[in-house]
């Protein structure tokens, strides 16, 4: 439908890992439905099956569209499924200025939730830190100053999403 379109020249190496296809085993024959996938993540609900074709290009423009890359998805985590987000160039540019912390957010992916962000006491901040700290305990005192100066240093968080483009867009306003 697009080949008229100059969008990429010849060089240029695009990949995208999608799939569509019916959600379960019940919905291909009962009320068949469609979903659609990227890389394991699945940005949509079903769609009646009739739909596939609008489905694949609305799923495939909303690849093109998205400045998020995420890597591999490690399921059964202590954590849950994780996945680590491709940092900016820009980032990645600026690597050696440092930083100071401002915000402490600890977030969570909750299926279909609303996007929520949660003001955290300082207090309830450092334990949660300590507990996601792999090697809290090998560092010992100087382990114990790094986490309370960060925390002390920084608003703190909790943040339920479900929706990667509102938690893009919040984050964003919360650091202005």
């Amino acid at each position: 439908l697009y080949g008229d379109y100059d969008i990429v020249s010849d060089n240029d190496f695009i990949d995208f890992h999608t799939v569509v296809k019916s959600p379960s085993i019940i919905r291909r024959y009962f009320r068949p439905q469609v979903n659609f996938s990227f890389d394991g993540y699945f940005p949509f609900k079903p769609l009646p099956y009739t739909q596939a074709s609008a489905m694949f290009e609305w799923g495939l423009n909303w690849c093109i569209a998205n400045d998020a890359v995420i890597g591999s998805v490690v399921n059964n985590t202590a954590k849950g499924a994780i996945g680590h987000v491709r940092p900016p160039t820009e980032s990645v540019n600026l690597a050696s200025v440092p930083a100071m912390p401002a915000k402490l957010i600890f977030p969570k992916f909750l299926d279909g939730s609303k996007t929520i962000l949660a003001t955290l006491s300082k207090s309830r901040a450092l334990l949660k830190l300590v507990e996601n700290c792999f090697n809290y305990n090998i560092l010992g005192v100087n382990g114990f100053n790094c986490v309370s100066d960060l925390v002390n240093d920084s608003d703190c968080f909790n943040f339920e999403y479900s929706s990667l483009n509102e938690t893009l867009l919040l984050l964003t306003d919360l650091s202005d």
